[in-house]
């Protein structure tokens, strides 16, 4: 049996990856919607994500929304850099969700 090695941390190759993070661009584009919302809203993306222009454009889409660009992470932010994802999660939900 020959062992298969893994790229991208979780697909066979890099045109698998690359197809499942950009699957959205292949589907009607619905972020315009999103400007209705009447909540607070978080987005949160890796500084190396392919998909940050994506969410820099949902934030961008939704007024009052916060933008949290984590640094040294890609699209596996809550799994690498857990400390940082909570930390942002928190804050955002003790500042913007919590009455004081």
């Amino acid at each position: 049996m020959v062992a298969r090695r893994k790229s991208w941390r979780f697909y066979e190759n890099r045109h698998s990856a690359e197809k499942a993070h950009t699957a959205h661009t292949r589907e009607p584009y619905t972020s315009g919607m999103l400007g209705h919302l009447g909540v607070p809203v978080l987005v949160g993306c890796g500084r190396q994500d392919m998909n940050l222009p994506e969410a820099e454009r949902i934030a961008a889409s939704i007024p009052g929304s916060e933008l949290h660009i984590m640094e040294m992470t890609g699209h596996g932010s809550p799994v690498f850099r857990p400390g940082l994802f909570s930390k942002i999660v928190i804050d955002f939900a003790r500042d913007r969700l919590v009455d004081s």
